[in-house]
């Protein structure tokens, strides 16, 4: 009996396996996704004091009103405009310290948190002027 080297299957080299045709997902590196979020967050700070004054000048809007407009909705607006983007502030902040101590992306997470700060001012400011008219 000769022994002859036993001749590669052709059907398995000529397809790739899913591990070659997947490329891999490119993530940001650790250094640059800590450094952006304390950017966000400092960012969303500034923007939460910014917001400050405006919220304050809201309870202006109920000098003009006159008898059909209700009060507690307009100091439920001006409550909501005041301190609603501090609240989300807070919460973006240990939402990305949780994810950041998980090793997980948390940039994009803080930066979403900014403009939910804004949102939320945006929605009190709303309900102050809708009951105003």
């Amino acid at each position: 009996m000769t022994n002859t080297p036993a001749t590669p299957d052709s059907s398995a080299s000529s397809t790739p396996s899913t591990s070659e045709t997947t490329a891999p997902k490119k993530r940001v590196p650790r250094g640059t996704d800590i450094a952006l979020t304390i950017v966000f967050l400092a960012l969303q700070v500034a923007l939460v004091i910014a917001l400050v004054l405006p919220a304050l000048f809201l309870v202006m809007a109920s000098d003009g009103c006159s008898d059909p407009c209700n009060l507690g909705v307009i100091q439920a607006g001006v409550d909501v405009a005041l301190f609603g983007p501090g609240v989300v502030f807070v919460a973006n902040l240990i939402v990305s310290i949780v994810f950041l101590a998980q090793k997980r992306t948390a940039w994009l997470l803080s930066l979403l948190g900014a403009v939910a700060s804004l949102l939320v001012f945006l929605l009190g400011v709303a309900l102050v002027f809708v009951q105003t008219g």
